[in-house]
């Protein structure tokens, strides 16, 4: 396929060729994005949404911390003997806490899904 912009008699053509080598035309109305103006209530859900997807980055921050803590450094410590054995028992506390915040950065994430209908809103048109 080969575009071809090219000037004729009269106003400029925008087209292509076609397998069979004629000249197609395209639509010369532009792609424009106009969104609709952002009330209160747009707002309100932009900010829920963004305030779910900060805490939900938050929360995986801590669930990777803890997993790192209880399953890669504390054996590690504990097997090179830094730290006293009786460390490893922390483990289970640190994955119960990796596992809750798990749950609730899934629950931020959904949240944050939710309130994402706000955007369609905004912009009609959601692939843009």
């Amino acid at each position: 396929m080969i575009i071809v912009r090219g000037l004729t008699d009269g106003p400029p053509k925008t087209g292509y060729y076609s397998p069979g080598r004629r000249l197609c035309h395209m639509d010369p109305t532009p792609i424009t994005m106009d969104p609709n103006p952002i009330g209160p209530a747009s707002w309100s859900d932009l900010g829920v949404m963004l305030r779910s997807l900060w805490l939900a980055v938050l929360f995986i921050v801590l669930f990777a911390s803890n997993m790192i803590l209880g399953h890669i450094m504390l054996p590690s410590f504990v097997t090179s003997g830094h730290v006293p054995a009786g460390l490893s028992k922390l483990r289970i506390p640190l994955y119960a806490l990796a596992i809750i915040c798990f749950v609730v950065a899934m629950f931020f994430i959904s949240q944050a899904i939710i309130h994402a209908r706000v955007l369609r809103d905004i912009w009609p048109d959601y692939w843009i």
